[in-house]
């Protein structure tokens, strides 16, 4: 999958922003950004942008996900 600037997941840098993550999901900024304010999510804080390590969100996906593939905790 292509994603920013034609670029693969792999190629992304090791930590993430909103804006990555919208691309990554297909979601809104304003999901992106509740998310990653989200206590059960492993984002971090630089100034006032939030950042997720890559590692840390492949695990969060792993961690989360229902029998069906889903990520359901995330109450907006």
């Amino acid at each position: 999958m292509k994603i920013q600037n034609g670029k693969t997941f792999d190629e992304l840098p090791w930590i993430i922003n909103a804006e990555i993550l919208m691309e990554l999901f297909g979601v809104s900024k304003t999901w992106a950004s509740k998310t990653m304010k989200n206590p059960g999510f492993p984002s971090f804080k630089i100034g006032r942008r939030r950042f997720v390590e890559k590692d840390k969100l492949i695990n969060w996906i792993r961690e989360n996900q229902d029998e069906s593939g889903e990520i359901s905790i995330i109450k907006l």
